[in-house]
């Protein structure tokens, strides 16, 4: 009696294989592309590097000097070489504890150029435990046509109060 069990041929079942591993890796690529962001570079005359380095400098060298003022505004002031285009106030009320961000940009009087100064005041100081102050820094993508605001880490952010 012949046995008349047929099986696929190693050729096919090889090719199964491959296109499988194929499409697995693929998956996986764009998975793994959704966890690493794209660096944002600025350039400040003939030196250009990444966003994050900036707000390193700006950190590390006290360059920002920020005074709660009575009246409940902030003066602040950069004394680097780096522009800030905008901050993001990280803002906890004394009553309640509450943490809130806002965004003082560029049309609210938030850039500052190097050596310039600005007074913000559209928050009372008054009524807050603590404000801390993160630049936004504007740099270019590789492939972007147009410069975009880079939000530096909290690691960065200039404790006002």
């Amino acid at each position: 009696m012949k046995n008349e069990k047929r099986a696929v041929s190693p050729v096919v079942s090889t090719l199964l294989l491959v296109m499988i591993v194929i499409v697995l890796a693929i998956i996986i690529l764009l998975w793994g592309r959704g966890f690493i962001k794209e660096a944002v570079s600025k350039q400040i005359g003939d030196t250009t590097k990444t966003a994050d380095k900036y707000c390193a400098e700006i950190f590390n060298q006290n360059n920002i000097v920020s005074t709660p003022n009575d009246d409940g505004t902030i003066s602040v002031e950069n004394q680097g070489t780096i522009p800030i285009y905008a901050f993001q106030l990280k803002l906890t009320e004394a009553d309640s504890g509450d943490t809130t961000t806002e965004e003082i940009a560029s049309d609210k009087k938030g850039s500052i150029n190097p050596g310039g100064a600005t007074i913000i005041d559209t928050i009372d100081q008054n009524q807050y435990e603590s404000i801390e102050m993160i630049p936004i820094l504007l740099g270019m993508k590789q492939k972007a046509t147009t410069p975009e605001p880079y939000l530096c880490s909290e690691s960065y952010a200039i404790i006002i109060k």
